[in-house]
């Protein structure tokens, strides 16, 4: 089974090097973003639901850490300026805590859990004025 998650993260790695990762419109940005945070969300309900799974947690974590490239990558319309770097700090917690998880350090876990609580409310506040909606955060509370 950890191969097959391996070959995941490996393939996942591979398509999303395939160069710099430019919004053409908002459009294109906002879909990118709501992905992203969806694919987020599940991920830490995967690790917060089998925190004893170091599998798992090790699968999370290469997939959050390729999240976080690509939405550094990313390169959001004048209109989201503002929302990008929180949107990107939400990933990184995510990416930190699976990361600390998938070894079984379960004190940086909830440091970087805690850190992510709190960004997700500045976050969504930021969101909900720029017009968009995550419909995953209900997961993540």
């Amino acid at each position: 089974m950890r191969g097959k998650w391996a070959l995941g993260a490996a393939i996942l790695s591979i398509l999303c090097a395939a160069g710099p990762t430019r919004a053409e419109s908002v459009k294109e940005y906002e879909n990118r973003v709501t992905a992203m945070i969806e694919i987020t969300v599940r991920l830490d309900d995967q690790a917060r639901r089998h925190l004893g799974d170091l599998g798992l947690l090790s699968y999370t974590h290469a997939v959050a850490e390729t999240n976080v490239t690509e939405a550094s990558r990313l390169a959001p319309p004048p209109s989201y300026a503002n929302l990008h770097p929180h949107f990107v700090i939400v990933l990184e917690n995510v990416e930190r805590a699976l990361f600390f998880a998938s070894r079984g350090d379960m004190a940086r876990y909830r440091k970087h859990n805690k850190t992510l609580r709190k960004e997700i409310g500045i976050l969504e506040s930021l969101a909900e004025r720029a017009g968009l909606t995550f419909y995953a955060w209900d997961l993540m509370r």
